[in-house]
């Protein structure tokens, strides 16, 4: 049995969940604004992937980014080759289904802790950017580590949105779960339940992690 769409799993959650915390924080933190203007518009787009049906969501990344579209032709214009059928494609399905998770985590975290420490600080002369990344970042990390850890174990899983945009090209975008899908068509039970194994082997970690970091946030 062949452990490379494993590996691929990994190096794509792991991309992925990377992007996710880079765009995802800053959302979160904008989301846990008291006041904010259209929070609830903001908040039903962000969880949207997390309830789409997986081939929906990539339907419509298919559609946002395909060959003829004209963020896929922009993205042509800017490095030169397509985002469908390929490693960046599934990276980016990756990110869509596991965003949400992080989000709304991390967003309950932020909103959740003292403001008065937040204005204490702010007293005391410290800019907007040292009281977010030195008190409030520091004191919700329980929270958004919890958030990382589901939306890794969220991407590390994902089929019907990755199989949308990036395709089950073997070596290319074939992931974990893509293989264990075409071991099963075959009749190879061994090499799905293997796979199978360990796909939920290392989801049950991400799962106890996120357990113990919200529990001690």
């Amino acid at each position: 049995m062949s452990f490379s769409p494993l590996l691929l799993s990994l190096h794509v959650s792991l991309f992925a969940t990377l992007l996710i915390a880079v765009f995802g924080t800053p959302l979160a933190l904008l989301l846990s604004r008291k006041k904010l203007p259209a929070r609830a518009v903001l908040e039903t787009l962000t969880l949207l992937p997390l309830v789409l049906p997986p081939t929906v969501t990539g339907y419509y990344l298919l559609t946002t980014f395909g060959i003829e579209s004209v963020a896929g032709k922009i993205y042509r214009s800017l490095t030169g080759s397509d985002l469908v059928f390929t490693l960046q494609g599934a990276i980016l399905a990756a990110c869509i289904v596991g965003f949400p998770l992080y989000v709304r985590t991390a967003q309950t975290a932020l909103s959740s802790m003292d403001r008065e420490l937040s204005e204490q600080a702010q007293v005391d002369g410290a800019s907007w950017g040292q009281t977010i990344f030195l008190v409030r970042i520091p004191l919700a990390k329980g929270g958004m580590i919890g958030g990382i850890s589901m939306a890794f174990a969220r991407t590390l899983g994902d089929f019907g949105a990755t199989l949308m945009i990036a395709g089950n090209i073997p070596g290319k975008t074939r992931t974990a779960s893509m293989a264990i899908y075409d071991a099963v068509e075959n009749n190879d039970v061994q090499t799905a339940g293997l796979l199978s194994l360990c796909l939920a082997g290392m989801c049950l970690l991400c799962t106890l992690l996120a357990v113990h970091a919200l529990r001690h946030d």
